[in-house]
């Protein structure tokens, strides 16, 4: 699995690419350092296309939300998740539905056109 940041500080955006398997150990440590270092005010584009392999489970799932139930954030931002596949629509649906309730305004595409379109404008 390989992971490449690029920051835009131009559009205020990080955009994080995922390729590869993704499996439990990967995603709980994106998420566990995925503030470390960066501008919380940046909206983020998490983009799944090249991911090939989920072995995601329920226990690496139920340790995201722990994990995102444990934060406190206070930035309001966007994050835009790209998943065109099924499995990871899904995961990133999850997702999604969890922070209904955060500062964060959290939505999935399939598409990653749509995904930076909307991350990077002024609508909600």
């Amino acid at each position: 699995m390989s992971i490449k940041i690029h920051v835009d500080n131009e559009s205020r955006l990080r955009v994080t690419m995922f390729a590869g398997t993704l499996d439990d150990d990967l995603l709980v440590n994106f998420y566990k350092g995925a503030q470390e270092g960066f501008d919380p005010h940046l909206n983020s584009l998490l983009d799944f296309s090249a991911v090939d392999e989920v072995k995601v489970t329920a226990g690496g799932m139920r340790e995201v939300e722990r994990l995102f139930r444990a934060e406190h954030l206070v930035a309001e931002r966007k994050v835009a998740l790209v998943a065109p596949s099924d499995v990871l629509y899904g995961m990133a649906r999850m997702y999604e539905i969890l922070h209904q309730e955060s500062v964060e305004k959290v939505r999935v595409f399939r598409d990653g056109a749509e995904a930076r379109d909307w991350v990077t404008s002024a609508e909600d």
